[in-house]
C-alpha cells in the first residue's frame, strides 16, 4: 500500500515536467566580415543581424559581397522573437 501511495505522489511531478517540454536550444547568430584576401586588410562585405522572427530565426542582411576570406564571431541569439546580444 505504501508503494502505491508513493507512486501516486510522483504522478503530479511527472505531469508537470512533461507539460513544460524540452528546453529549446538557442541558435547563435554570428557577425561575419568578408575580406578581399587572406591578409584580411581590405573588407569587401559583412553580414548585419537585422531582427529575429516569431520562431526565433535570425535574419541577416549582406552589405557588400561575400568572399572565401572571412572572420566570424558570435554576436548573440534570438529569444522570444527578440535579439539578445552577447
Amino acid at each position: 500500500m505504501r508503494k502505491w501511495l508513493n507512486l501516486l505522489a510522483t504522478v503530479p511531478v511527472v505531469a508537470a515536467l512533461m507539460s513544460v517540454g524540452p528546453a529549446k536550444a538557442q541558435t547563435l547568430v554570428y557577425s561575419t566580415q568578408y575580406y578581399s584576401d587572406a591578409s584580411h586588410t581590405t573588407m569587401v562585405g559583412f553580414l548585419v543581424w537585422t531582427h529575429c522572427d516569431e520562431n526565433d530565426n535570425p535574419a541577416v542582411h549582406l552589405i557588400g559581397r561575400t568572399s572565401p576570406y572571412q572572420v566570424s564571431e558570435p554576436a548573440g541569439y534570438c529569444q522570444n522573437g527578440a535579439m539578445v546580444p552577447l
